[in-house]
């Protein structure tokens, strides 16, 4: 590479000489009238009347050879040597690591905070450590993006615990009324566990539509006790699964259900199976959740996927659209019906993970 740059060098001026009867070439500036310098001392070019200038090609190896001396090689790497001392670090990331340092010298064992709706708020605290938060809602709801961090509600309760040193982005609010959403990023760092108490001024609006919901679920679980003790539970139950999943193998979505992609991490892989699979699409309602997983079989051979791969705790019926026998490449969609309130009450215990890495 320095040889080749060498020899461009050496073309440029070739380029810009101009015959001055001396054989070297002036080097000026842009600007006209500024900057005549002479070329090395060893170019040497000699003038011809009809074709301009040629370069003597023993002029060029003996300039490349004093190039290529000892003294050109040891300012070279000496040049390189200092460049890879030069600090890497940007502008930018030093303002964040400044940012950073305020957050976590803010911290304090216990940090008592009113929000409103909407409002971000920005704590430190103990990382690898269970952290509590406290909040003023009846039935908590929390999402995040975070996999790696232990999430576990119960009631107004949230504790969380992070496994690495990223910031975890929380979204609390009061289930059922998705207006009161307030946005908490908690920053991980070799700090204490920290006591959070966050009061959000909830309207009287949302506080009336909160408690409409509360009844809501209270009236759901008391017919589903009923449906569950009824002599003709077997026929409603069949009949019920049917309408869910047939507009959903339609492409559509059952009435009164809305489409997410919002799902647990630990359920993005709900089957037991060896080929690849994916939950992508939740469609949620009132007393069901249906998750919606894709399957490809990336093996060489064919693969057969039946429904009781997919079984587990709370879920009511798994079904096929529109294969099971998946040549290699092929696909299919998986339906997963699951009981939303068996969920929403796996969510609230305080769980605890087993060392055997195996669920209940």
């Amino acid at each position: 590479m320095k040889l080749k740059l060498s020899l461009m060098a050496l073309a440029i001026m070739a380029s810009a000489a101009s015959a001055d009867g001396t054989g070297r070439i002036p080097i000026e500036d842009v600007s006209t009238g500024r900057l005549v310098a002479p070329p090395p001392d060893f170019l040497e070019f000699e003038q011809q009347p009809a074709s301009g200038i040629r370069i003597d090609a023993n002029a060029i190896r003996t300039g490349i050879q004093k190039l290529q001396t000892p003294q050109y090689q040891d300012a070279i790497e000496e040049s390189e040597r200092i460049f890879e001392q030069v600090p890497q670090s940007t502008p930018a990331q030093t303002t964040q690591n400044e940012v950073m340092d305020k957050i976590t010298k803010s911290w304090k064992p216990q940090q008592i905070l009113k929000l409103s709706p909407g409002e971000n708020i920005v704590i430190p605290v103990g990382q690898g450590l269970m952290n509590s938060i406290q909040t003023n809602f009846k039935m908590l709801a929390a999402r995040t993006s975070d996999k790696d961090s232990i999430l576990e509600i119960e009631d107004g309760f949230l504790y969380v615990t992070i496994n690495n040193n990223q910031p975890v982005g929380l979204i609390l609010y009061e289930d059922g009324v998705m207006e009161s959403q307030v946005s908490v990023t908690l920053v991980p760092s070799s700090l204490p566990p920290t006591m959070i108490d966050i009061t959000v001024e909830m309207s009287e609006q949302m506080l009336a539509k909160s408690e409409e919901y509360r009844k809501r679920i209270a009236l759901e679980e008391t017919i589903a006790n009923e449906e569950a003790t009824s002599g003709n539970r077997n026929t409603e139950y069949s009949d019920r699964i049917i309408n869910l999943l047939t507009p959903v193998a339609k492409g559509d979505l059952p009435r009164g259900m809305s489409l997410t992609n919002d799902i647990p991490g630990y359920l993005t892989t709900p089957c037991q199976v060896t080929i690849y699979q994916e939950a992508g699409q939740r469609i949620t309602g009132g007393r069901e959740i249906i998750d919606v997983v894709l399957m490809r079989n990336d093996t060489a051979r064919g693969y057969r996927v039946r429904e009781e791969m997919c079984l587990s705790a709370g879920v009511k019926a798994v079904a096929l659209f529109e294969k099971s026998y998946l040549q290699p490449g092929e696909e299919t969609e998986v339906y997963i019906l699951r009981d939303k309130l068996y969920e929403q009450e796996m969510a609230r215990k305080n769980r605890r993970p087993r060392l055997t890495g195996n669920a209940n």
